[in-house]
């Protein structure tokens, strides 16, 4: 295992070299990381690159909106409490309700995640299919937590200082330290995402060099996969 560095300020890429197999017609890149590490802005910077990339923080709404067994599920187990005026999940009041406890979202997870992965693969398969895209990305918090990554040709991770994090969640969504803090402690820490990952992004920078970064990680990719058995 190899690893190089490129910086730019204060803005870092560590890239773990393995030798990988084709599994799918074009790359299939997994771009994940902590709350507020900037992984959605990089996301968007693949599409603008030539990516086809899937949401799948917006795939889980559509799973609580639109699938009627997923949404009798929740309401089995979380009751009335997390519903809008208009008999919808609150997903505000669903947050709350699990991530102040750990087992609420652990059952939350397994109810969610198997039609989420679902949607997610059939996308996939649809755009390779299609052939008019050079990468297909999901950009997903949870892909360890999911344990999915096998699924994946790559692994961008993003992480962040804690100072940054804040600043990008208070301006985003108005949370507060408090929130921050409850929603960290149920993911995987950053160490281990560092580990499991082709690439790790600390993104402490500005945008320009998420982009520069973005752009290198992105030909690397596209250059690597086409060398790949």
């Amino acid at each position: 295992m190899r690893k190089n560095f490129w910086n730019w300020k204060n803005h870092y890429i560590n890239t773990v070299v393995r030798k990988n197999k084709k599994k799918h017609p074009v790359p299939l890149v997994g771009i994940t990381g902590g709350i507020g590490s900037g992984k959605s802005l990089l996301a968007e910077m693949f599409k603008e690159f030539g990516a086809f990339v899937i949401d799948a923080d917006k795939i889980g709404k559509e799973v609580l909106e639109k699938d009627k067994k997923v949404f009798a599920e929740i309401l089995k187990h979380f009751r009335e409490n997390i519903l809008e005026n208009d008999k919808k999940i609150d997903r505000i009041k669903l947050a709350e309700v699990v991530f102040t406890n750990h087992e609420k979202l652990k059952k939350l997870n397994s109810i969610i995640h198997p039609t989420m992965i679902r949607l997610i693969e059939k996308r996939m398969k649809n755009e390779f299919k299609l052939n008019r895209s050079p990468m297909v990305v999901v950009d997903a918090a949870l892909i360890f937590e999911a344990k999915v990554e096998n699924k994946f040709d790559y692994i961008i991770n993003l992480y962040s200082n804690f100072e940054n994090q804040i600043k990008r969640l208070s301006k985003r969504d108005g949370m507060s330290v408090n929130e921050i803090k409850k929603r960290m402690k149920t993911q995987i820490s950053t160490e281990v995402k560092k580990s499991k990952s082709h690439y790790n992004i600390e993104n402490n920078g500005t945008i320009e060099d998420l982009k520069k970064c973005g752009n290198v990680i992105f030909n690397k990719i596209l250059e690597d996969f086409k060398k790949s058995d």
